[in-house]
């Protein structure tokens, strides 16, 4: 029984998506040990809580949650063990975790204007919010505007808009309601927010 001349990683997968699903272990490689065929060598890995060894290959531990936005890539050190002479060599595998788009986390509306007055000049466009997303910057999300009083706004890029020449009357109309709706284009996915524009009665002219 002489030492193992060497070993290598075969048929290895060195990147893997982060939406991948875990339930069942994934296998990473092959490990092939270049030996006289005598003796019994024992493979053992390092990182034991994501990897795992399965007679001779190397596997990602079942259950294991790949995120890249917390950690985009894994290392372990493969140790083969001649159990009989007590010698050991060792070789490091890493992999890495691809981004992939993921449904945005939220959004928020910003600088809201919630009330206009009925004389209020609207022969320009009035910016009525921001529409502020939480994403991991991929994919493309889109910006809709829908709801009873949705013809009365316009969405233009990441802002809400009271579209220009809309008339305001509180006496036939104190309010505007409409719901912004953002969809992750390639997910087919969206959430949507309500909104209010409260018109404030002005003191007019007698006809």
């Amino acid at each position: 029984n002489e030492f193992i001349t060497d070993f290598n990683f075969t048929n290895s997968v060195t990147t893997l998506n982060e939406n991948l699903d875990t339930t069942n272990t994934t296998k990473l490689a092959d490990i092939v040990i270049t030996d006289d065929a005598l003796g019994t060598n024992a493979i053992t890995v390092s990182d034991t809580t994501n990897f795992i060894i399965v007679g001779t290959e190397l596997h990602l531990k079942s259950g294991v949650s790949l995120n890249y936005e917390t950690k985009n890539s894994y290392t372990t050190t493969v140790t083969v063990t001649d159990s009989a002479l007590s010698q050991s060599m060792n070789k490091t595998f890493t992999f890495t975790v691809t981004d992939v788009n993921e449904m945005y986390s939220s959004f928020v509306l910003n600088n809201q204007i919630l009330q206009l007055y009925e004389i209020t000049d609207t022969s320009a466009r009035i910016k009525v919010a921001d529409v502020v997303i939480t994403d991991d910057a991929l994919g493309t999300n889109q910006i809709n505007i829908s709801g009873a009083d949705s013809t009365f706004f316009e969405a233009d890029g990441t802002s809400i808009y009271l579209k220009a020449g809309s008339s305001l009357d509180y006496e036939t109309k104190d309010s505007l309601v409409f719901s912004v709706i953002v969809k992750d284009v390639g997910l087919n996915q969206s959430t949507s927010k309500s909104q209010k524009l409260t018109i404030l009665d002005s003191n007019e002219f007698i006809d």
